[in-house]
């Protein structure tokens, strides 16, 4: 059996639904077996990041602070994965994307990689700069629901459907896992 089809132990730093979902789903194009341990950890950025480099730190962080929480409970992870989800200025179009940024921590390392992103709508981009509120809150405003970023995310919502917020996170993870299953690369 390979190294990457291996069972896996992975600590999540979130919660949320949607994030677990492409944490698993990526991880099973690897390894044989994944357990997820989930924990609520801060992401040391604000609430909406609003760069690439906020973005980023946010990510990383979560990586660590969940590999030290699962660590703490008493379970050794093979991996620690934070998820933060971030706007990036495309200056010269004047538009503003979201995306999400994977990091992995193996416990010496971390490794990052980005999801897809996607434009967002001017009001929405307006309403987060100007409330300074989350783009999920913002979409759940809109549309009058509850927990748009649990669910199909804001990229659901304009997508019609077509992708969802687990789907597009889900290649971030992968992207990150890239050093790792390829290390002899690296």
């Amino acid at each position: 059996m390979s190294e990457t089809m291996r069972k896996v132990t992975v600590a999540v730093g979130s919660k949320n639904p949607a994030k677990l979902k492409a944490v698993e789903n990526a991880f099973l194009h690897f390894f044989s077996a994944v357990e997820l341990k989930s924990f609520d950890v801060s992401s040391g950025v604000h609430h909406q990041p609003k760069t690439r480099e906020e973005t980023t730190r946010g990510a990383v962080n979560r990586a660590k602070a969940a590999w030290e929480k699962c660590e703490a409970s008493g379970i050794k992870p093979n991996f620690g994965v934070g998820i933060e989800s971030g706007l990036f200025a495309i200056p010269d179009y004047e538009k503003h994307l979201t995306g999400g940024v994977a990091a992995i921590f193996d416990g010496k390392h971390c490794h990052v990689g980005f999801s897809p992103a996607f434009e967002l709508p001017p009001r929405v981009v307006k309403k987060v700069f100007d409330t300074d509120s989350e783009v999920g809150a913002v979409f759940d405003e809109i549309l009058q629901r509850k927990n748009v970023k649990h669910s199909e995310g804001a990229v659901g919502v304009l997508s019609k459907g077509k992708f969802t917020r687990d789907k597009m996170l889900e290649l971030g993870v992968a992207m990150a896992l890239c050093p790792i299953v390829s290390a002899e690369l690296y």
